[in-house]
């Protein structure tokens, strides 16, 4: 049996600076060029196989672009799949929370190590709604008033044009299990309406990987025609609804 890997990612840079350091030592960005190669040779395995990949990225970052314009086309067992939360679909995205704090530890001189002296562990933000999340930060950071260096809509028509897919990375970048379900169902039906807006993919990436057979089953209900998680993740259900991806 052929083992299909379809990778996840985040950031992508050109040089180390690119990207705030934290994404380095989170293993969450990629060179270029290094990307480049593993998808070449993922590219020619798929060939010999049979198969084609998702190459997935989560959260909706403006570093594909640098991934060159022909690339995919050039690569055609490689579908590229951007994953956005609702958010991300509006004219004016806010930053999402750790991204908001990446960034003024970036501006700070701070490192991931210094964040208990702080008074902020990484860990509890994610278990706790966007929201509170946002709020939490907001009393110990300062407001960043730029747009956050996302996917505008005119980047995604560009993308789409390319052949790259589209679709969504959940209501909120939180960990959805712990909404209650009739919330829940609420929220992911208004996901679908931001992905039949745009004309995307019916598709869903948990975020954080995080899901059980409940939410898989309710996505399902409501219209999500596929779902995907990560391998890495350990906060998950057993559902064959879910395809499993690869963090790069």
């Amino acid at each position: 049996m052929i083992e299909l890997v379809s990778p996840c990612l985040h950031r992508i840079h050109l040089s180390e600076t690119d990207v705030p350091a934290s994404y380095h030592t989170l293993d969450m960005t990629i060179e270029l060029e290094a990307l480049l190669n593993r998808l070449r040779i993922l590219h020619n395995t798929n060939v010999r196989n049979g198969t084609t990949s998702y190459v997935t990225f989560d959260d909706g970052w403006r570093d594909v672009l640098l991934i060159p314009k022909g690339f995919f086309r050039q690569h055609s067992n490689l579908q590229p799949v951007v994953f956005l939360t609702d958010e991300q679909f509006t004219d004016r995205p806010r930053w999402m929370p750790l991204h908001t704090l990446y960034a003024w530890m970036e501006d700070q001189g701070h490192t991931l190590d210094d964040l208990p002296q702080l008074g902020i562990d990484r860990a509890t933000i994610k278990d706790w709604r966007e929201d509170e999340q946002h709020t939490f930060l907001l009393k110990r950071l300062p407001a960043f008033d730029e747009r956050p260096d996302y996917l505008s809509l005119q980047d995604l028509e560009i993308l789409t044009k390319r052949g790259w897919k589209v679709a969504s990375h959940g209501p909120e970048h939180s960990d959805l299990r712990t909404i209650p379900p009739d919330r829940l169902r609420t929220m992911l039906e208004e996901s679908l309406t931001y992905l039949h807006g745009f004309g995307a993919e019916l598709w869903l990436a948990w975020p954080e990987g995080r899901w059980n057979d409940e939410v898989v089953t309710l996505a399902h209900e409501v219209g999500f025609t596929k779902q995907f998680g990560l391998r890495e993740e350990p906060r998950r259900g057993t559902s064959s609804l879910v395809e499993m991806r690869t963090l790069w």
